[in-house]
């Protein structure tokens, strides 16, 4: 049964071949799955106390460390609140489970300002 509180995001929905940082490095960028696809469904989880973004990583063909760092690197500017950030966004890796260890590194040491 489903967690009615979690909203479930799957990375292969967007592409099962995520590219690099930016849009102008080619498709399936980092800033394009973060502006077009994570940004809005963020914002839904945001507002709402007791939802939360499941992010799923599985059933790519794997990251370049590049679009990793680039949606972390947005959703922090973005949102600011670190333990916020923490708490309202899940990380599914089955696959490769290393990238969960990636991600909260990512965000911790992503500066705010």
């Amino acid at each position: 049964m489903k967690d009615k509180n979690t909203f479930t995001l799957k990375v292969k929905d967007f592409t099962l071949y995520p590219g690099a940082r930016y849009r102008s490095d080619g498709k399936f960028s980092g800033q394009e799955f973060y502006e077009d696809f994570l940004k809005e469904k963020f914002d839904q989880v945001w507002k709402i106390s007791d939802k939360v973004l499941l992010l799923d990583l599985d059933g790519t063909y794997g990251y370049a460390s590049s679009f990793i760092s680039e949606v972390i690197l947005r959703l922090v500017k973005d949102y600011k609140d670190i333990d916020k950030i923490k708490s309202k966004l899940k990380i599914k890796s089955e696959d490769e489970p290393i990238l969960k260890e990636i991600i909260k590194d990512r965000i911790n040491e992503t500066n705010v300002e």
